[in-house]
């Protein structure tokens, strides 16, 4: 949040985007699907163009739905493959890798680089 309140100060000191001021409309989902929901309703009543930071995938999952609906892009970090595999919410962008290509990388790492063998055993 304070990251995005000094990117937003020094876009603003320079014009804003397309000559229009930026406003952040913070709100705290707190990991919790249905505050998620409210606060999406909110964000969306509110006017927001765009949804930034949430990194809990219940609470983002929640919330899609209402953001999709409201054609409004949601950029975050959260990791659960289907959010952006299953192809319902193509107004979902990710910052991060997805849980099970995170899992490959660290399996390729740790085979590949690490020279780690299976034991064999299940």
């Amino acid at each position: 949040m304070r990251a995005a309140q000094l990117v937003v100060k020094d876009v603003n000191a320079k014009g804003g985007i397309l000559g229009k001021q930026v406003e952040l409309l913070i709100q705290d989902e707190q990991c919790d699907p249905n505050i998620a929901t409210n606060v999406a309703t909110r964000l969306v009543t509110d006017g927001a163009h765009v949804a930034l930071g949430v990194i809990c995938s219940g609470a983002t999952r929640a919330a899609l739905g209402i953001y999709r609906e409201a054609k409004i892009p949601v950029i975050l970090s959260a990791t659960t493959p289907p959010l952006t595999q299953s192809g319902e919410y193509p107004n979902f962008f990710r910052t991060i890798a997805s849980d099970d290509m995170q899992a490959k990388l660290a399996v390729d790492y740790a085979i590949d680089t690490l020279g780690v063998k299976s034991s064999g055993t299940a």
